[in-house]
C-alpha cells in the first residue's frame, strides 16, 4: 500500500517547517519519540517505518517538503509500536 497523498488543507505549519494536521497522526521529524534523530536517522526510521506499514496493511500518509522531499506521515499509535520494538 502507498502512501495517500495530504491535501493542501491538511498540512499547516509549526514554526517554519510544514507539518500533517492529522488527528493522531505524525512525522518521524515531529513525535515525541524520534524528534531528537539526525536527517540520516529519520531518512532511515522512515524507510524502516514504511516498509512496516506496507508489509502490515497500515494506512500512511505522506507530503512533500519546502525542498521536494517526500514526509511520510504514520499514526501515532503505529510509531510508538514500531519504535519499542525496533
Amino acid at each position: 500500500m502507498d502512501c495517500i497523498e495530504l491535501r493542501p488543507d491538511q498540512i499547516v505549519r509549526r514554526g517554519k517547517y510544514p507539518a500533517p494536521n492529522v488527528p493522531n497522526h505524525n512525522s518521524l521529524f515531529f513525535h515525541p519519540s524520534t524528534l531528537h534523530g539526525s536527517p540520516k536517522e529519520l531518512e532511515e526510521w522512515g524507510y524502516e517505518l514504511a516498509t512496516f506499514c506496507r508489509q502490515n496493511g497500515i494506512p500512511y500518509y505522506c507530503f512533500t517538503n519546502d525542498f521536494g522531499k517526500k514526509i511520510n506521515v504514520y499514526p501515532n499509535e503505529t510509531i510508538e509500536q514500531w519504535w519499542v520494538n525496533r
